[in-house]
């Protein structure tokens, strides 16, 4: 295959479904049109980049299948690594708060916890994805699950024993 037919297979592909891509990314941009427009622009790069995964020969369903696919997973891609371009305005954000003791709360339920469980706890609370705390630790990101599962069951048993005394001293 020719890079010229190449071009104008992929040229095809994007005529075929232009109606389906722009109602997909508008579904997800949910009526942003900034986000639309890069939805969609970012679409096409990822159909030219995974073109050679939709088999050649697929009848019209699996390519709108296809096509479809690729939209929702450009889609949840940005969700997931870009951050809101403003905050929204919260009157309660300039309200006297309470002092915030979450973090004092943390970490008198962490005193049980071993000197790993306490570095899981310190890179989950850093913001770390498992897959990404799997590799500074060299686990998998399943052996990370199951630990931060345990860790958090611990810490829930500690916090509850801490709570039945307090309201056994009251």
């Amino acid at each position: 295959m020719t890079e010229t037919s190449r071009y104008e297979d992929f040229d095809r592909l994007l005529a075929r479904n232009r109606r389906l891509i722009e109602r997909a990314c508008w579904y997800f941009a949910d009526g942003n049109t900034f986000l639309y427009q890069e939805l969609v622009q970012q679409v096409r790069v990822a159909l030219w980049d995974r073109r050679h995964s939709l088999r050649e020969g697929s009848n019209r369903h699996m390519e709108k299948a296809w096509v479809l696919w690729q939209c929702r997973s450009v889609h949840s891609h940005y969700r997931r690594r870009k951050k809101p371009d403003t905050i929204p305005f919260d009157e309660e954000l300039f309200l006297p708060e309470e002092e915030d003791n979450s973090r004092e709360l943390i970490e008198e339920m962490a005193v049980e916890l071993t000197p790993e469980e306490r570095r899981l706890l310190d890179l989950l609370l850093e913001g770390y994805k498992p897959s990404e705390i799997a590799r500074m630790m060299d686990l998998t990101p399943a052996e990370v699950s199951r630990r931060r599962y345990r860790m958090i069951e611990k810490m829930r048993q500690t916090y509850e024993k801490q709570n039945r005394h307090d309201t056994r001293t009251d």
